[in-house]
């Protein structure tokens, strides 16, 4: 089981590097470190880590939600259209992904929006897609709905996971929100079974202040790069900013999903445990090697200051491997 755990996670970096490498494709003067940046935030935070060494199928699911930001980055950095084959492979990728787990289903509008935008006959390819997902994922929901009653077959781990982090059986209301949105945050870089709050660390780096600043880091980022790389398409449609646009589609995608499912009462919990936000991890990183390297020309900070930043996801490690010591 760690051999295969492994396995994944190797394929994982691996299709985060290539992604990256679309992104230098694109826009050329991007520096190398900050490419290092992104492979160590997507692939090196404790929350990503301790689902990789566990047995379950959150690993399998985000590298299949990254092979579709992979397809997706590659046909812009390159500037070809989406072929009838692409669709395909975007059907073979998004039925894998949620056969994994079933919240992946969070890349079917990510996919059809890009079909849409940016391919020759859409509509055909965009049915295409849809129909290799559909046929992929009968067998699957036609089981479950036959064997459990329902097509997802998810109500006894739902309720198994709200016994545990939502006990008093908390509604998603504003209220409900306002008090779990640093967890939420907080639980993208670290395991939601820790309290994080109390952790303490070797004092090296200061824990708590690593995740909040990754934390205003990501907001920031995720603004800055909605609103920049939308002016620019606008203007000049730059591939580089398509793709930057695309990452904030894919975070947008998977958050907003997840705050359906709480809103309607499916799943009040997925606004407390931000490690459903990892099939998004790579797009995440995407926005932040922006937003750096924006910061690194822009204004020009000293290379030290940016360097520096890149090793927080690192020293996050060392932080909480501490705390198990």
């Amino acid at each position: 089981m760690r051999f295969w755990n492994l396995l994944q996670f190797s394929a994982l970096l691996m299709v985060g590097y290539f992604i990256l490498q679309n992104i230098r494709t694109a826009f050329p003067r991007l520096r190398l470190p900050l490419v290092f940046f992104g492979l160590t935030l997507a692939g090196f935070i404790p929350s990503l880590i301790s689902r990789g060494i566990t047995i379950g199928n959150s690993l399998l699911s985000i590298l299949f939600a990254s092979l579709v930001f992979w397809l997706i980055s590659k046909l812009l950095a390159s500037g070809k259209k989406p072929t009838a084959k692409n669709a395909g492979m975007f059907g073979i990728f998004t039925s894998l992904a949620i056969l994994a787990k079933f919240s992946a289903l969070f890349l079917m509008p990510v996919v059809i929006i890009f079909l849409l935008v940016k391919s020759h006959q859409a509509i055909t390819k965009s049915l295409l897609y849809l129909g290799i997902t559909g046929i992929m994922l009968l067998p699957w929901l036609a089981f479950n709905k036959t064997h459990y009653g329902s097509f997802t077959a998810n109500t006894q781990a739902r309720e198994q996971q709200e016994a545990v982090v939502n006990p008093t059986g908390e509604k998603a209301d504003f209220n409900y929100f306002q008090n779990n949105i640093t967890t939420f945050m907080s639980t993208i870089w670290i395991p939601e079974e820790t309290n994080w709050q109390s952790l303490k660390g070797i004092h090296l780096f200061g824990y708590t202040k690593i995740v909040q600043t990754l934390n205003v880091f990501l907001l920031v980022s995720l603004l800055l790069a909605a609103v920049i790389s939308l002016s620019q398409i606008l203007k000049n449609k730059n591939n580089y900013f398509f793709i930057v646009g695309f990452a904030c589609l894919f975070i947008a995608s998977m958050v907003g999903q997840q705050f359906y499912a709480a809103v309607s009462g499916e799943w009040p919990v997925l606004m407390r445990i931000g490690r459903y936000v990892h099939p998004a991890i790579f797009p995440i990183a995407v926005i932040f090697v922006f937003l750096l390297e924006r910061i690194y020309t822009r204004l020009k900070v000293p290379k030290i200051v940016v360097f520096l930043f890149c090793l927080l996801p690192i020293a996050l490690n060392v932080e909480y491997i501490s705390t198990l010591l």
